[in-house]
């Protein structure tokens, strides 16, 4: 815009108009104190049962507010999708999620809204959006503690450690490279093992097998080094960008519990709940990535709840938002963490499913391409959730 408006907060509800009208909200407090009442939650399960593996205690103000502004997302994703469609910057904002904020509650980073603008965004965009949830028309409850919003502008610098190619065929674990049987155009990297029972699967991404993001790749031939057979998937999610292949008589007859990670295995016992997930916001280095595009990488948990502006694949409000570098061959690969586990063992986060980000980057891919440095993934206790299947 060529003016900064007088009233920018005036701007930013004349900007949302049609997304609804603004309601009472609660004062909200914006002094977080020490939190000196804990609870227990889970953090990790694992197990054909899926047991609690691994719980912690956590201030109960942090997990109320965690808990709140989960309630209010998928309200703020529909209004920032209004924007997106209806104002003339909206090609400009590029994801929505949730993010560490400043404020610490009794040692957890308390989470906020995020929004990602493309570099190139003209000046003084932030301005002319919402700066809180009341300028949305959210309504929110007394546990929520923060209620700004937040922009972000998108320029990261990465450097990669490659070798995400390695060649094992059987057993055969997570984080090494996978593709379409005779088709070299399409390749990925295999997630992790999943089962129904006992029955194993090989977890990746859907879209590595076909074109069309309506399509599952249920029927497709999935092959390891050297075009071997891995076996033909059975199930798949076209949307939520998930498919997974079974151990058989036809092709690979051992999926590993493992994921093959910068020459070594780590076994993997279980997943993070959405409540770990959440604990480990912010928390540098914490989420393992491996990929055939860039190779094996730790970054940051930056969200949760996570709603990529994207087509194909469609998370709405249910992605896992990492700040790790993505290239083309690292889709389907896993993203894991160590922590709250022995050494040598981890816990499915997601896998590699898309980038949410626009534009050029320093960071180079394995094979000299660019890569893109935020990335969202599909996470391992959703399809645990809503499927016969287990992580393990």
């Amino acid at each position: 815009m060529s003016e900064k408006p007088a009233d920018s907060r005036v701007n930013r509800r004349t900007v949302l108009q049609g997304v609804g009208s603004a309601v009472g909200v609660a004062s909200l407090s914006n002094v977080v104190g020490a939190a000196e009442r804990k609870r227990r939650i889970v953090t990790g399960r694992g197990g054909l049962k899926q047991e609690p593996v691994e719980k912690k205690k956590v201030p109960v103000q942090w997990h109320e507010h965690e808990k709140a502004l989960r309630q209010v997302y998928n309200q703020l994703f529909g209004a920032l999708q209004h924007i997106r469609n209806n104002s003339q910057f909206g090609d400009h904002l590029i994801a929505m999620y949730q993010d560490g904020s400043s404020r610490s509650i009794g040692g957890y980073t308390a989470t906020q809204p995020v929004i990602e603008i493309a570099e190139e965004a003209p000046s003084g965009l932030e301005e002319q959006l919402p700066s809180v949830l009341e300028d949305v028309g959210v309504s929110v409850s007394n546990d929520l503690l923060l209620n700004e919003i937040q922009y972000e502008r998108i320029n990261h610098n990465k450097t990669l450690l490659c070798g995400g190619a390695e060649t094992t065929i059987e057993p055969y674990p997570g984080g090494i490279v996978i593709w379409e049987k005779n088709q070299s155009t399409h390749q990925g990297t295999a997630g992790y093992r999943m089962h129904d029972g006992n029955k194993e699967y090989m977890l990746t991404a859907n879209h590595v097998f076909v074109d069309n993001c309506t399509t599952k790749a249920t029927g497709e031939v999935a092959a390891a080094a050297n075009n071997a057979t891995i076996g033909t998937f059975e199930d798949a999610h076209a949307l939520h960008d998930w498919c997974l292949v079974p151990a058989n008589n036809q092709g690979i007859t051992d999926i590993a519990n493992e994921i093959y990670w910068d020459g070594y295995s780590y076994t993997l016992t279980g997943y993070k709940t959405r409540d770990g997930i959440a604990s480990m916001v912010d928390k540098t280095g914490e989420a393992y990535k491996s990929g055939d595009g860039t190779g094996y990488r730790t970054g940051t948990i930056r969200g949760y709840n996570e709603g990529g502006f994207t087509g194909c694949p469609r998370f709405d409000t249910d992605g896992v938002k990492t700040e790790v570098d993505i290239a083309p061959g690292d889709s389907g690969g896993p993203i894991f963490a160590l922590t709250g586990c022995s050494y040598g063992s981890c816990e499915a986060l997601a896998i590699n499913n898309m980038s949410i980000a626009k534009g050029s980057y320093n960071g180079t891919a394995c094979d000299g391409d660019s890569t893109q440095p935020k990335t969202v993934g599909w996470p391992a206790y959703k399809i645990v959730n809503n499927n016969p299947y287990t992580v393990g």
